[in-house]
């Protein structure tokens, strides 16, 4: 699942953030902890998002931890 998760600078909703640091714990359905930057907190609906974009990318439902660095 690790390899399947998109890393970099992805634009989601509108907004571009970096996805750095990712963690994989093996469940029913899995956690993913993903570290996010940008310059602008996202909202739920973006968030959201990147559930979708992450959960397409794996092939199955997840759960989704982020933690979010604002970057100025």
């Amino acid at each position: 699942l690790l390899n399947r998760v998109p890393t970099g600078t992805i634009e989601v909703d509108g907004a571009q953030m970096q996805i750095g640091h990712v963690e994989v714990r093996p469940g029913s359905p899995p956690l993913i902890r993903v570290r996010l930057s940008a310059a602008q907190h996202p909202d739920v609906r973006q968030i959201d998002a990147l559930k979708a974009i992450i959960t397409k990318r794996v092939g199955e439902p997840i759960v989704l931890e982020a933690d979010f660095i604002l970057r100025r």
